[in-house]
C-alpha cells in the first residue's frame, strides 16, 4: 500500500480514545497495513454493491476504509459495542 490517509471523522473519533488505544491502533495500522504487499488481507468486504469499502477488525474496534487506486482512506472508527471488554 502506498499510501493511507485519515478522514476528519475518524481523526476526530480517534482522538477521543485514550492514549494506549490510540497507541495500539496506530502501530496496528503502520505493522499490517502500510508497506504490506496484501493489506486486505485482515480486511472484510462491507457487502456486495460497496466492492471497494473495508472493514478492520482490531480488538474490540473496528476501522472502515475505502480503497482508491492505490490509497486506502480510513474514513470511520468506533468500538464494538457489543463487547465485554471495557
Amino acid at each position: 500500500m502506498n499510501k493511507i490517509s485519515f478522514s476528519k471523522e475518524f481523526y476526530d473519533n480517534f482522538k477521543s480514545f485514550g492514549n494506549y488505544s490510540r497507541r495500539v491502533l496506530l502501530a496496528w495500522i503502520l505493522d499490517n497495513i502500510y508497506g504490506s504487499l496484501e493489506p486486505l488481507r485482515y480486511a472484510e468486504v462491507l457487502g456486495s454493491d460497496k466492492e471497494n469499502h473495508y472493514r478492520f477488525k482490531v480488538g474490540i474496534y473496528h476501522l472502515i476504509a475505502i480503497l482508491n487506486d492505490d490509497e486506502l482512506i480510513f474514513y470511520y472508527i468506533n468500538k464494538n459495542r457489543f463487547s465485554s471488554k471495557v
